[in-house]
């Protein structure tokens, strides 16, 4: 009893030993009692009943020597980590290997004992299967092996050990198996890219193998006419070769796959399976027995090409007069254009309407005539100009814009208005000659003081 008054929260490991060692002497005497009673019971001297309370005091001494065996195994450590390797799988999955050893005084005295372990970060569990349980028997000191697959990738990250209420954090930096050589990985491994654009893809390299410095790096399956670039992580720096750095084991880059422009049936909104590759290089060029793959997916998609034209450029007006265009625009694109709008870029003086002014649909090759309304006022100037017309449209992946479409406009002046305004001067050039004289005749009809 005096070692259950002992035992509470937060007690250390030294003191837990010492409780042990109280409920051990107790249980000693209480087994010597019980012995001694027994006895004097055999030869008649003390009655039964004293021998029953005997025993009952033994079963409370070894349960109480139980709880301090169990206070103190609380206090050590389950296991012993031996190694923590982190590899890769056949098709570059995450392994860790974890080689733990029982510690014998831990669990002596207790039996069978089951242990949860599991891998976790920061904030949740990362290990498939989420716990492996381990059963230990407290009687000899015995490995075990524990494989998990991660489901994030990480480095440094904690195990967790737990056994009822008792829980065990043991933080590692994990250990690369050399034999695996690299991983490859992608979090972008599929994408879509508009013909005659590019698609970036996002590749991280992970080295396990220390003696590996410098990889040769290439493409494979593409079709005909893709085009390939290798950037350092930023993309600001293309690269032909990687390199590691000592102490290095990570490296980012960007597979850059240019489109061609023209788009082909056989690969047109198709997913095209290809891959990467990299082989360590020695001095003798790379090793190709030791290659690294990673296969990764694009999916060229069309995008709408919008055209404008006309059969005639040149446009002849006369001021305050009108004039009716005609013009088309066509999708010579591999994909529909929506909300096909037209903008013009009218001159000082000149007004326009266009008939229809937006197109909610295009179809692939399809054309339609535009109407283009055009008024002048008399306050525009006669000469030539040019009126600029220029569709846009939107498109999943960003907006595109047409190539501009030119009108020549020669702009002349009302016909006859030239000698109407040389009338008006002489006008008013004879209403100043009158003027002047009748004022002189004022001056001489008047009588001199």
């Amino acid at each position: 009893m005096a070692t259950a008054a002992l035992s509470g929260q937060g007690a250390s490991e030294g003191e837990r030993r010492l409780d042990l060692k109280r409920a051990e002497l107790a249980e000693g005497q209480a087994r010597k009692k019980a012995t001694q009673v027994r006895a004097l019971v055999d030869q008649g001297l003390v009655p039964r009943n004293d021998l029953e309370n005997a025993e009952t005091d033994l079963q409370r001494a070894l349960l109480e020597t139980q709880r301090a065996v169990l206070g103190l195994s609380n206090e050590l450590p389950s296991f012993r980590l031996l190694s923590a390797t982190k590899s890769t799988g056949p098709h570059g999955e995450i392994l860790v290997s974890l080689e733990v050893e029982e510690l014998r005084e831990t669990n002596a005295g207790l039996g069978a004992r089951s242990y949860l372990v599991s891998l976790k970060s920061a904030t949740a569990i990362i290990s498939e299967p989420y716990q492996r349980k381990v059963t230990v028997e407290g009687k000899s000191t015995g490995r075990s092996r524990l494989d998990f697959r991660l489901l994030k990738d990480a480095d440094e990250l904690t195990i967790l050990i737990a056994s009822g209420a008792r829980r065990e954090e043991i933080p590692v930096l994990l250990q690369r198996d050399h034999r695996s050589h690299l991983r490859l990985s992608s979090p972008s491994y599929s994408l879509e890219g508009l013909v005659g654009d590019k698609a970036d893809f996002s590749i991280q390299i992970e080295r396990f193998d220390p003696a590996t410095v410098s990889l040769a790096l290439g493409v494979e399956g593409l079709p005909e006419g893709f085009a390939t670039e290798w950037w350092e992580g930023e993309g600001k720096v293309r690269i032909t070769k990687l390199r590691f750095l000592e102490g290095q084991n990570t490296q980012k880059l960007i597979l850059r796959v240019y489109i061609p422009a023209e788009g082909k049936d056989i690969w047109l909104n198709q997913a095209l399976p290809f891959r990467m590759k990299t082989s360590p290089e020695s001095e003798h060029g790379p090793v190709k027995e030791r290659e690294d793959t990673l296969e990764l997916q694009l999916r060229p998609t069309g995008a709408p090409k919008l055209v404008l034209g006309s059969d005639n450029l040149l446009l002849q007006m006369v001021l305050g007069e009108g004039r009716t265009v005609r013009f088309w625009i066509e999708n010579l694109g591999g994909a529909e254009a929506r909300n096909v709008s037209l903008q013009v870029n009218y001159p000082l003086g000149v007004q326009g309407r266009l008939v229809p002014p937006t197109l909610p649909l295009l179809g692939i090759r399809e054309r339609k005539e535009i109407t283009l309304e055009l008024a002048t006022g008399l306050e525009a100037v006669p000469g030539e100009f040019t009126i600029k017309v220029v569709a846009t449209a939107d498109n999943r992946l960003k907006s595109l814009e047409s190539p501009e479409l030119a009108f020549r406009v020669v702009l002349k002046g009302i016909a006859g208005r030239g000698l109407l305004g040389l009338l008006l001067g002489v006008l008013a050039l004879g209403g100043m000659g009158f003027l002047g004289w009748s004022h002189r005749r004022r001056r001489s009809a008047a009588p001199s003081r």
